[in-house]
C-alpha cells in the first residue's frame, strides 16, 4: 500500500500517518515553513502573524521569566507539527468532532487529530535532538504559557467579538510582553525561529542551508 507523504519546500518527502525524523529538515523546512502559516487561520487584521512568531515568543517568554532552556526548547517546538499538518485551529477540530456525532453518534476524530500531531511531534524533536517525549512538567509549562499567549493575542491582535471564548481562555491572564505584539515579515519569522533552534537544540549540527531562494 502507498503511503500518503507530502512535499516539503526544499523539495522532501514526508510520510504524513508515520513520519521518521530522517524525513525532517529542522533548519529549511521546519523554520520556513512554520513562518509561512498564519495563527488564527489569517484572521489577524495586522498582517501575517506566524506559528513560528508564537513559538519564538513563547519560547522567550519562557526564559524572561528564568525557565531553563530545555523547557523553552519544548515550547519553541510545540507546535511544530503544524508544518506537517498545518493549523488545525480548535474551532475546525471541535466542529469535525460536531459534524461526526451527528453523522455517526459518536466522536473519534479528536484522537486521531492527538495522534497525528503525537507521531509528527516524536519524528521533529528526535531530528532537533530534544528528548523525547517532554518530560510531564515541561507539558505543563509550555501548556500554561501557550494558553497565556493566546489571551495575550487575542486581546492585542485580534477583533473584538461579541461571543465568549472557552472559559479557560476568558480565564487565563495575559502574559508580561516587551511591548505590544506585531506581527513580523515571513523572512524574519523563519530566521527567529531558526536562531531559537541554535540556542535551544544544539543536538543539530548539520549547517544552516542558503535561504535566499525560499524568501518570502
Amino acid at each position: 500500500m502507498t503511503r500518503a507523504w507530502m512535499q516539503t519546500l526544499s523539495g522532501r518527502a514526508i510520510t504524513m500517518a508515520k513520519p521518521n525524523a530522517r524525513e525532517i529538515d529542522p533548519l529549511l523546512d521546519l523554520p520556513e515553513m512554520l513562518a509561512r502559516i498564519p495563527r488564527f487561520n489569517g484572521a489577524v487584521p495586522g498582517g501575517h502573524y506566524s506559528v513560528a512568531q508564537h513559538s519564538v515568543m513563547i519560547a522567550d517568554t519562557i526564559l524572561d521569566d528564568g525557565g531553563d532552556a530545555d523547557t523553552a526548547a519544548v515550547g519553541l517546538l510545540h507546535d511544530a507539527h503544524e508544518y506537517i499538518w498545518g493549523d488545525l485551529t480548535t474551532p475546525a477540530q471541535d466542529g469535525l468532532s460536531e459534524i461526526e456525532k451527528e453523522l455517526f453518534g459518536d466522536s473519534r476524530v479528536e484522537a486521531v487529530i492527538r495522534e497525528a500531531k503525537r507521531r509528527a511531534d516524536e519524528a521533529i524533536y528526535r531530528a532537533c535532538g530534544v528528548p523525547w517525549p517532554p518530560a510531564p512538567q515541561q507539558v505543563r509549562t509550555v501548556k500554561a504559557y501557550d494558553m497565556r499567549m493566546l489571551a495575550t493575542e487575542r486581546r492585542q491582535l485580534l477583533s473584538p467579538c461579541g461571543r465568549r471564548w472557552n472559559a479557560a481562555i476568558e480565564k487565563a491572564e495575559p502574559l508580561k510582553m516587551r511591548g505590544r505584539l506585531s506581527p513580523w515579515s515571513i523572512a524574519r519569522s523563519a530566521d527567529e525561529f531558526r536562531n531559537r533552534l541554535g540556542q535551544l537544540c544544539p543536538a543539530i549540527t548539520r549547517k544552516s542551508q542558503t535561504m535566499g531562494a525560499f524568501r518570502g
